[in-house]
């Protein structure tokens, strides 16, 4: 674990790749840091992996890929703790997308009805 200036990271070494999972948000300057540390990590720890040129993931909390989580028998997916503004605006996009989609549904189906009548 890594406790830079207020943020958190942990680090899952699984051999062919590491993991960095951010769970609080770390600065650039830590983030920097905390790079090279790992660099230096993967090469002591060289010989007992098949390439000099380990791949490091930097993984934010909320968004872990599935191969990250299946590294853990139980995954908890962390509620979302952010404010909503509950007079906020709802976003929409996927209801207008749905029109949008119905729209041109209903345009090609005149479309057709008009082409067997002829």
């Amino acid at each position: 674990e890594y406790g830079g200036t207020g943020g958190s990271v942990m680090m899952l070494d699984v051999h062919h790749e590491i993991f960095l999972w951010e769970y609080k948000h770390l600065p650039n300057a830590d983030k920097t840091k905390l790079h090279v540390l790992v660099k230096k990590y993967a090469y002591k720890t060289a010989q007992n992996r098949p390439s000099l040129n380990v791949p490091i993931h930097w993984i934010q909390k909320g968004s872990e890929p599935i191969i990250f989580r299946s590294f853990f028998h139980v995954w908890e997916k962390f509620p979302d703790t952010t404010w909503k503004d509950p007079y906020q605006k709802p976003n929409l996009w996927w209801f207008t997308e749905m029109a949008k989609e119905e729209q041109i549904y209903k345009e090609k189906l005149k479309e057709e009805e008009e082409r067997r009548k002829k």
